[in-house]
């Protein structure tokens, strides 16, 4: 067991286990369970009646209407039916825990445990007689009476079959295919006369091809076969008595085919399909038999698979789909040759064993037996109990976490973390559940985030404050609940943020931590304790909690130290928990009691007085460390007051603050998240300056002990305070008078510092940015790319244009229009990154080249009078130019029959009068704009028609 396991107040250890301690260390992991009702008061108790959970069974192995089950889960039986589930009785054989079952079938079970040799164990369910032969050599298949023999000696496979009850052993010559390479065989022996090789083979694809049947006597007379029997696509057989039972696969389905080996008849067979297989040659099929029914499972692809049932005894019947009732889950025992194959149907919370009729429809045999829910851990904080328990029907992996509210009066009902846990941890407000694959917090009893575990798991039940412990391979880590790792080392308790560390083994060296710093104080454990034989265990405030497993009559004795005053306190006994000033011990009856279970108690180390418990029947243990105690027995939860508590004052556990607040924002909030060892009375929190108090705000009663969400803003009234170093304060008292909170040693105040600062957040980083075109022209428009920026969130950008030689901008957009003005200048931007609350970068780009001029963009010139007469006046219109202010000059031309233009002289005007010279011919018009900073540019009119006389 880890000693990261260990939780805040030491160590719960399931009583009668302490053999198992003394070698390993004190375990701390809790499993827990109580049902939905209130409590009632007995005595100084209260006291909540367990509830009755459905213990679901596992079917080990069945033959005929004989079932051997477990009920833990494991591999090992404890209960037999010879009815069908109607009866039970305890299974008294012992069979090996490291064994597995070799065969079952024909009344018999038979287990395997392979060693230096393999070891055959046969239980006949008939006469509760078990068999045991040991047999030499590499055991691959057995039934009752035959064990098959392997040998392989200079990569040459050879079987041979003993007779367990003489002793005999004969050779089994199969003889091995040779015409491929890619084979699998098997060997299957059923309490008849013959043994059966089975190889199957598969293509480069991993398609199943010829598969090969061989059968031998076990008894060494002449072969059955002459040769083996090439059987195309064989994926599996098996032996039925002297029956053998296959199945192929082909591309169009599967089959499955019964053949007696004892007659001259060929194989029966019966072909079908399964939905939803792509291809059955790539699938892999079991076969599973009873006297009269055979379960064929084919599998394909990422744990696709299917399951029917084929009934029939000399030709195979139509296989039916196994279709179990609605259930939330639902599994399929095929463990022997049962009446029929056999299943276990859960819904809900309750759940039943049945068997697989011929249709594929599940009947109930029996349901699973009610049994008081296992409770082996609690974790009592001030104002709750928690743990875990093993119900069925809520976590199919794992345990059901839960928690109840517990008051002076009474125990509230219980709320359910969920659905499965395989660890949980309570301190304060605050609950932690490893569900198996994240560890899920809870505040107040509702989801307050979720964190990644240490790559080698966490330990949710030492939460304490804001603290938990985590595993590596080397060493433990303490973790902070927002996930922030603190300090390493040998971790054996926590206390808030005090760690009990184990620095030197060989000399028997601890230290007490503290996890946010580097600061710890060395344990001053007594000289008498040998290291060999002392194990500090448990932590609670100043008091250290160990053992010392040797002493006048060799027995176990609880030790407990002060590590700041150096005293020390013993006392026969196991420890499991330590608090302020008691220890709960595990005490072996008295001499002469009748009643010889261990007996649970509290030792009050300052007047040495021992309590001792009512309940003999006790299992997980927990307390508060404040005043209670709280534990399970076989059918309560008890909840009990701790008479002589010392009841000191409330200790800090934890503090999460943030180290200073940055006013920049003008929304920023400092936080601070405070656990303490109980509840806690009204209080306040101040904050102070040099000026003097500068915020001031009562806190509320906290049954838990945890204030969390306390903020303040940067304020003093309505105005924010100036930049420098201020302390917060926690004033607050206990519930039950007790004191004033302290800090986690027990003395010091509550306070710490607090910086203000107007800072910006960081200063906006960017890349260089490039202007998209870097040889531009008067009147081109430039565009530019600003690159990467960071942050990225509230980024915004201003843009400025400049020429080469000069400090005045020319542009102030993301896009420039290059002016006449740019004419042979250089020009480049500067582009200013901007995210609120972070100081600006401005990244300018290189240069272009000179600009150049730009081309004007031209107009379409028009005459106003396209049919001219002799002595008519034209007019053109030039159309519309850009940049605007183009100044325009003309020339008109005639134009001849052949389409030969000629320029008239002096006709430079935006009009020309039409002479007679011209009859006959066409006329168009040329103009040229002009603009600074451009080239010039003509543009044509259209030629009129011809120009008639007047």
């Amino acid at each position: 067991m880890e000693r990261s396991r260990r939780a805040r107040t030491g160590v719960r250890p399931s009583r009668r286990a302490f053999a198992v301690l003394l070698a390993s260390g004190l375990a701390m992991f809790g499993l827990g369970a109580i049902a939905p009702t209130t409590a009632t008061a007995a005595g100084d108790d209260l006291r909540v009646t367990l509830p009755g959970g459905m213990a679901e069974q596992t079917v080990i192995a069945a033959s005929g209407s004989a079932l051997l089950v477990s009920s833990t889960g494991s591999r090992i039986p404890d209960r037999l039916s010879t009815d069908n589930g109607a009866t039970f009785v305890p299974f008294m054989p012992t069979v090996p825990a490291n064994g597995s079952i070799a065969h079952v079938a024909h009344g018999k079970v038979v287990w395997a445990t392979i060693g230096e040799s393999t070891t055959l164990l046969t239980y006949d369910f008939s006469n509760d007689a078990p068999v045991q032969h040991v047999v030499s050599g590499w055991v691959e298949a057995a039934d009752a009476h035959t064990a098959i023999l392997r040998s392989d000696a200079d990569g040459v496979t050879t079987r041979s079959a003993k007779d367990l009850a003489t002793g005999d052993v004969h050779p089994l010559p199969f003889t091995a295919p040779t015409d491929t390479t890619t084979v699998h065989t098997t060997v299957d022996v059923d309490d008849g006369s013959l043994a059966l090789a089975t190889t199957t083979t598969t293509d480069a694809e991993g398609l199943a091809g010829d598969g090969y049947l061989d059968l031998q006597p076990v008894t060494g007379e002449l072969s059955v076969l002459s040769a083996p029997v090439a059987v195309p696509g064989l994926v599996a057989a098996v032996l039925r008595g002297d029956q053998v039972v296959y199945a192929t696969v082909a591309a169009e389905g599967f089959g499955i085919c019964f053949l007696d080996a004892t007659a001259s008849a060929g194989p029966s067979c019966q072909p079908f399909t399964v939905d939803g297989v792509p291809d059955p040659r790539a699938a892999t099929v079991a076969l599973d038999v009873g006297a009269e029914w055979v379960l064929v499972t084919p599998r394909w692809g990422a744990g696709s698979q299917a399951r029917l049932v084929v009934d029939g005894t000399a030709a195979p019947g139509e296989p039916a789909p196994v279709v179990p009732p609605a259930a939330d889950r639902s599994k399929v025992f095929a463990v022997g040759d049962s009446a029929r194959p056999l299943a276990s149907v859960w819904r809900g919370t309750t759940g039943y064993i049945g068997q697989v009729e011929a249709g594929g429809t599940v009947s109930r045999l029996y349901t699973h037996p009610t049994t008081p829910v296992d409770v082996t851990g609690l974790r009592l904080t001030p104002d709750r109990v928690t743990g875990l328990d093993d119900r069925t029907g809520q976590a199919a992996s794992g345990y059901q976490a839960w928690q109840r509210s517990v008051s002076d009066v009474a125990v509230d009902k219980e709320v359910l973390f969920g659905p499965e846990a395989v660890g949980i941890g309570a301190s304060g407000s605050r609950t932690l559940v490893d569900d198996g694959g994240r560890l899920q917090l809870f505040e107040g009893g509702r989801p307050a985030g979720s964190l990644t575990p240490p790559k080698y798991g966490a330990n949710a039940e030492s939460l304490t404050g804001p603290y938990f412990v985590g595993r590596t391979v080397a060493y433990d880590q303490v973790m902070r609940v927002d996930g922030k790792p603190q300090r390493q080392g040998q971790v054996r308790a926590l206390f808030g943020s005090h760690a009990l560390m184990l620095t030197n083994q060989s000399l028997n060296r601890y230290e007490v931590a503290d996890v946010t710093s580097s600061a710890s104080t060395r344990v001053d454990v007594p000289a008498a304790f040998q290291p060999a034989t002392f194990d500090a265990l448990g932590l609670w405030g100043d008091y250290v909690l160990g053992f010392n497993s040797l002493g006048a009559s060799r027995t176990p004795t609880t030790v407990v130290l002060n590590y700041r005053t150096h005293q020390s306190w013993q006392h026969a006994g196991y420890p499991i928990e330590v608090g302020d000033g008691f220890v709960v011990l595990q005490l072996p009856a008295a001499a002469g009691d009748p009643n010889t279970d261990d007996v649970l108690a509290v030792w009050n180390i300052l007047t040495d007085a021992v309590t001792r418990m009512p309940d003999r029947d006790w299992s997980a243990v927990s307390t508060d460390g404040s005043h209670r105690l709280a534990y399970s027995t076989g059918s309560q939860l008890v909840v009990r007051d701790i008479v002589g508590a010392a009841r000191s004052a409330p200790r800090v556990l934890g503090v999460i603050t943030q180290p200073g607040l940055n006013l920049i924002t003008g929304t920023a909030r400092w936080t601070l998240s405070l656990d303490a060892s109980k509840a806690l009375a009204p209080g306040t929190m101040t904050i102070q300056g040099s000026a003097g108090v500068v915020y001031a705000a009562p806190l509320p009663a906290t049954r838990t002990g945890s204030l969390h969400g306390l903020a303040w803003d940067g304020r003093n009234g309505g105005n924010f305070v100036l930049p420098g170093t201020y302390r917060w304060t926690i004033s607050q008292g206990a519930v039950d008078g007790s004191g004033n909170l302290v800090g986690a040693d027990g003395s010091s105040a509550v306070t710490g510092t607090i910086e203000v600062v107007r800072t910006p957040l960081g200063t906006v980083t960017g890349s260089t940015p490039t202007v998209r075109d870097t040889t531009p022209v008067v009147g081109q428009i430039l565009g530019v790319s600003e690159g990467a920026w960071s942050p990225t969130n509230g980024l915004a950008f201003s843009y400025l244009w400049y020429r080469r030689g000069t400090s005045a901008p020319v542009g102030s957009g993301r896009t420039y229009q290059v002016t006449p003005a740019d004419l042979g200048q250089q020009l480049r931007v500067a582009v200013t990154g901007r995210v609120p609350y972070w100081a600006t970068t401005t990244k300018a780009s290189a240069y272009t080249s000179k600009v150049g001029k730009g081309t004007l963009g031209a107009g379409r010139p028009t005459i106003d009078n396209t049919r001219p007469k002799v002595g008519a006046v034209l007019t053109v219109n030039p159309g519309t130019w850009t940049p605007a202010g183009v100044k325009f000059g003309y020339q008109w031309y005639r134009v001849a029959a052949s389409g030969k233009s000629t320029r008239l002289k002096g006709q430079t005007k935006a009009t020309f009068t039409v002479p007679k010279s011209l009859a006959g011919l066409r006329v168009r018009v040329q103009v040229t704009g002009k603009s600074g900073g451009y080239n010039n540019r003509s543009a044509n009119s259209a030629r009129t028609s011809k120009i008639t006389k007047a």
